[in-house]
């Protein structure tokens, strides 16, 4: 939603009501451990207190015994004493505090980063087979995911408002509203007022632990776990500052799909191939989407949406590419007669091709973008 409309709709005196999901709270102050992420007062973050600032030093405990465990992989490293020790700390930091993102609630550091530190600070000893930086990073930073991540650079030094921080003021930061109150700013108070720039309107606490308060009148998200599924209540704030009249969700399994052996997370993205494909809820749903130039009249065009199985039977189309099955080959866009059985790389392409007598037949392997022409494997 936009801040024109969400200001439109849900700032009063307007009566309309607005589902309210996990807040963002402005600026960041009064850490020791996690120092540079201190004196921000325009930025964002979901996590900015004593508690997460201490969780992050502990992360960085754990680290130093040369293994880092993620809920998807655990990742043996070296002496991160000695091996990027700053960024190491930066990135328990941000894990832990959470800068906030404007599309999503990703909590996943950027591809590039995950790269850099992994390649110089992993230990190649230790890993399994098959993994290396890349690998791993495939899992902990997906490639081809447009959901947001969070950069590194911004937090590696101080905040330039270091000196600065506290001439960048908001009303509600000062606020004395009481605890079961919102605060909002008041927009009828102009600079050079005397008027006081901040109201507290009633509302409604979202735990006796949590520090959330949603305004009166307005319909909240409460998150809820039902065997194992990540479910939601949408409940109702009153006048009297309880919450009541909630109405269950249907439940939504947030696990990962994958797509050739890549992770996409839920409400995640990728594209490639001609294909664009969306996980929700565990499930990946893919559809067509080259234009049909491209591929002569192999009807790359927007389609019905299709998902194939992860089995591996691949084939070699006629464009020189090998396809994981046959199912992944259609949702790309051939047709039965553009592929057949088997990877391109084990086919022989002189085996059933002469050049004659005085010629003699090299392969010579290519992947075409299209098929107007035949896209030969082979010269003379």
């Amino acid at each position: 939603m936009k801040i024109r409309n969400f200001r439109k709709l849900c700032i009063p005196p307007r009566k309309e009501t607005c589902l309210i999901e996990e807040p963002c709270e402005l600026g960041c102050e009064g850490l020791s451990y996690c120092t540079n992420f201190n004196h921000r007062p325009t930025e964002l973050f979901r996590n900015c207190d004593s508690r997460t600032d201490q969780a992050a030093k502990h992360d960085v405990d754990l680290w130093h015994q040369g293994i880092i465990r993620m809920p998807t992989v655990d990742i043996p490293v070296l002496d991160i004493a000695t091996c990027y020790p700053d960024t190491w700390k930066t990135i328990a930091c941000a894990l832990q505090i959470k800068p906030c993102q404007s599309k999503a609630h990703a909590n996943m550091i950027c591809r590039s980063d995950c790269i850099k530190i992994l390649s110089n600070c992993v230990d190649r000893s230790r890993l399994l087979e098959g993994q290396s930086p890349s690998t791993l990073c495939d899992v902990l930073s997906p490639p081809g995911i447009t959901s947001p991540c969070i950069s590194l650079a911004p937090f590696l030094s101080e905040s330039k408002y270091m000196h600065t921080a506290a001439d960048v003021t908001h009303p509600c930061k000062a606020s004395t509203c009481a605890t079961n109150e919102v605060c909002l700013v008041n927009r009828s108070c102009n600079y050079g007022e005397s008027c006081v720039p901040f109201i507290c309107i009633p509302g409604c606490r979202m735990g006796a632990v949590s520090q959330l308060v949603v305004p009166a009148g307005t319909y909240t998200q409460i998150p809820r776990l039902y065997k194992g599924k990540h479910c939601n209540s949408v409940c109702y704030c009153n006048k009297q500052g309880m919450i009541d009249n909630c109405v269950a969700m249907p439940c939504i399994n947030k696990g990962h799909c994958t797509v050739l052996g890549r992770e996409i997370p839920h409400q995640g993205h990728y594209f490639g191939n001609c294909t664009i494909c969306f996980c929700y809820a565990g499930e990946l749903r893919c559809a067509r989407t080259c234009p049909k130039e491209s591929f002569a009249d192999m009807e790359l065009i927007a389609g019905p949406l299709c998902t194939c199985s992860q089995y591996y039977s691949p084939v070699c189309g006629l464009n020189g590419k090998t396809y994981t099955n046959p199912c992944v080959a259609r949702c790309a866009g051939l047709k039965e007669s553009h592929f057949r059985p088997g990877s391109c790389s084990e086919m022989d392409p002189c085996r059933n091709n002469t050049c004659g007598s005085k010629k003699r037949c090299v392969p010579r392997r290519q992947v075409c973008l299209s098929l107007k022409k035949k896209c030969s494997q082979y010269i003379c």
